[in-house]
């Protein structure tokens, strides 16, 4: 169980070597904006380094999102937009000002 105020902080790192169609961002966005327990995420490129993190109320929501067919299809693609990357879950992460509702 999470401790108020926080939440689970899941850290995206990746090194891009094609550019994602802005559609399909648009789409896995709103897919997770979907999930009960999604609070927010926040993208930043330097170069072609990609960090996105997102923010979660708690477990139950990153496996809702883990089963979603539009993340299971960006997942499968990821070979052909990424050369590498990593995932990282920090768990009672405090939740940023812009998230909290």
């Amino acid at each position: 169980m999470m401790a108020p105020g926080t939440c689970i902080k899941v850290i995206f790192r990746a090194r891009v070597k094609e550019s994602i169609p802005a559609e399909f961002i648009q789409r896995i966005r709103h897919e997770a904006q979907q999930i009960p327990g999604f609070l927010g995420l926040q993208v930043s490129m330097n170069g072609d380094q990609e960090t996105a993190i997102s923010y979660w109320q708690h477990q139950t929501a990153i496996d809702q999102w883990a089963e979603n067919p539009v993340h299971q299809t960006a997942k499968a693609a990821k070979d052909r937009f990424y050369s590498e990357f990593s995932l990282e879950l920090l768990p009672h992460q405090p939740i940023p000002p812009e998230f909290i509702k």
